[in-house]
């Protein structure tokens, strides 16, 4: 039975990507888009796989034959490629009148190539607002799609490449429809799910997508790089209008940290501060952080801009690092300089509270197994550069469509390993390609070793992080989450430190380096926090620390630990010892302070002597 509303210019299907997750959509193209339609008075609906109780082909097809609909849309990536020729076989078979449209760059800059392989009638090359709306026009009026621009298409069994559209004015947009996300009229809700619970998915999912775009385009052209490989130019979106977009997205999802997802946000000086204080306004009634890219070369000659964007809430940006080897980087045509990502790293390091993502690739061309290894190590110089804030994630070198990687291997020496291997596995966690630098052997080699030798940079140096450094993070309410930083990471996954968090956290107690210690003897008592056994035989107890140093308590020292049980103020542990000042005492429970041996209780009441 088909549904009663009226036929629909398009149905979108989504939730493709392997995640289980039914809230890992890929629908930033989705907003500008129906803003667009709608604005043109044509109808759309979003169709997710994950909620389908029948999650398979057949369940799709099901549900798609309750709706009456002139075409069906799906964005295209690495990593659901081939789920979409699965679903377009099926699509067709089954209604074959239905003009299938794919955009995304996978199907993009493999235009002619997924047109003769994959049962779909229309790819879009690069962006879509625009063409889909003459797409749709085309279909409902019966004309030919010879004269939409910027679209490759199947006729009679032919396949024909129309003249590549001018890159859009961004300016010229509708304000994204950001109420898809919370907005029960552009879903297919599937038989068999009660309102409420789809209610209940779009609340999840308004809350985690945090993804705002305010301009286009990347003006940089690294070789492996899918969105500088575009042939559309950089173009930002005036800042008045980003203003109008930012502010509707914002009472759309509520978030409280805001992915500013640009390709690079810092290409402009002038327009990053420009952004700053319109973002600075905003946040007077919304109140949240942000994340952006940056890049290298724009942060070096402008360092004054990590302060004007952290002035704005800035919390976290990723940097492309990419790399410790300048020759490399230079291959890559990255144009920066390892001097220049010192200096950029060494100006993150003086804001407490940002954090900086970086990125390094394994199995680099031209890189021998020693060359990674010497890149690696200016790397974890990096990584305490930045006080410990830089957080490293690795990935092996993929060959991505459109790349000049993958549009010619020759000249970068390497070799593609596997064919079209979207179709089988997801490039950056797996081995696609061998730089012929290195054996098969060493570049399996590589992911291990890398992970490996950051972890134990960290472990190394976890516990010279200053204590109260660690308790402001793990205590601050509005801090970005702590499993983005390497150290903080390490540190929450020991249950030993979650024992003296949960402990330290407790409004009664103190930090002894923010006080008087002397002075307030009266009302502060140590806290020991570790049972360890007393050693009869050499009269001593054996304290191992977090970071693993042996401290020995023996002597007078061994009565000052028996006597920390959070009852005892240090003014009556004083009273009660034998030749020891006062002085003597504060500083040997601090010095165990400061190994997370011992916390200070404060009683508000004063102990009678």
């Amino acid at each position: 039975m088909k549904n009663s509303e009226s036929k629909l210019n398009i149905i979108f299907i989504d939730g493709l990507e392997p995640q289980t997750n039914v809230n890992a959509m890929v629908l930033g193209y989705l907003f500008p888009i129906g803003a667009m339609l709608e604005e043109y008075n044509m109808s759309f609906k979003v169709l997710n796989v994950k909620t389908l109780l029948n999650y398979s082909i057949l369940g799709i097809i099901d549900e798609l034959k309750k709706w009456n609909f002139d075409a069906i849309g799906m964005t295209t990536n690495s990593d659901n490629i081939r789920y979409v020729y699965k679903i377009c076989s099926s699509i067709k078979n089954q209604f074959p009148k239905t003009t299938i449209i794919l955009g995304g760059p996978e199907a993009s800059f493999a235009d002619e190539k997924t047109l003769s392989k994959c049962e779909c009638d229309v790819v879009v090359r690069e962006e879509g607002e625009v063409k889909l709306v003459e797409i749709l026009k085309c279909i409902s009026q019966n004309r030919s799609f010879e004269h939409v621009r910027g679209i490759s298409f199947k006729k009679n069994g032919k396949i024909i490449k129309n003249v590549d559209a001018m890159p859009l004015d961004v300016n010229s947009l509708p304000i994204p429809q950001y109420a898809i996300l919370s907005n029960k009229k552009y879903w297919i809700i599937p038989s068999g799910v009660k309102e409420d619970d789809y209610t209940h998915i779009l609340d999840k999912l308004r809350k985690s997508y945090k993804f705002f775009m305010s301009g286009r385009g990347c003006p940089h052209n690294c070789a492996f790089c899918v969105e500088g490989s575009l042939k559309r130019k950089y173009r930002a979106k005036k800042v008045e209008l980003v203003k109008q977009d930012l502010e509707y997205f914002i009472s759309q999802t509520n978030t409280d940290y805001l992915i500013i997802s640009d390709d690079t946000f810092t290409s402009s000086p002038k327009r990053v501060k420009d952004m700053c204080s319109m973002i600075k306004e905003v946040r007077q009634k919304y109140r949240f952080v942000w994340f952006c890219e940056g890049r290298i070369d724009a942060l070096s000659k402008n360092p004054e801009l990590l302060s004007v964007m952290y002035e704005a809430g800035l919390r976290k940006i990723q940097l492309g690092v990419e790399s410790g080897n300048q020759k490399v980087l230079d291959i890559y045509n990255k144009n920066i300089t390892l001097e220049q990502t010192k200096k950029v790293i060494n100006e993150t390091a003086k804001y407490e509270r940002l954090l900086v993502h970086g990125n390094i690739l394994l199995g680099n061309p031209e890189e021998t197994f020693n060359e990674f290894k010497d890149s690696l190590n200016f790397i974890k110089d990096l990584i305490k550069l930045s006080d410990f804030k830089l957080n490293i994630s690795n990935a092996y070198v993929t060959p991505f469509h459109g790349t000049p990687l993958r549009n010619n291997p020759e000249k970068y020496n390497i070799e593609i390993l596997i064919d079209d291997f979207e179709f089988v596995r997801f490039g950056m966690n797996d081995i696609v390609c061998r730089p012929k630098s290195l054996s098969l052997d060493e570049l399996i080699a590589l992911k291990p070793y890398t992970d490996g030798e950051i972890l134990k940079c960290i472990n190394e140096n976890i516990f010279k992080y200053p204590r109260n450094k660690i308790i402001k993070y793990f205590t601050e309410p509005n801090r970005v989450t702590f499993h983005q930083n390497g150290i903080l990471d390490t540190l929450g996954r020991l249950a030993s430190f979650q024992k003296y968090l949960q402990i330290v956290t407790r409004s009664t107690t103190v930090d002894s380096t923010q006080i008087d210690v002397i002075q307030k003897s009266h009302t502060l008592s140590p806290l020991r926090l570790w049972e360890i056994e007393y050693n009869k035989d050499t009269n001593q107890y054996n304290f191992i620390d977090l970071s693993g140093i042996n401290t020995i308590i023996d002597g007078k020292n061994a009565y000052l630990w028996e006597k920390a049980t959070g009852k005892n103020t240090l003014y009556e542990i004083f009273a009660k010892a034998d030749d020891l000042s006062l002085e003597y005492i504060a500083e040997f429970y601090q010095t165990l302070e400061a190994k997370m041996a011992i916390v200070f209780v404060e009683f508000y009441n004063t102990p009678q002597n």
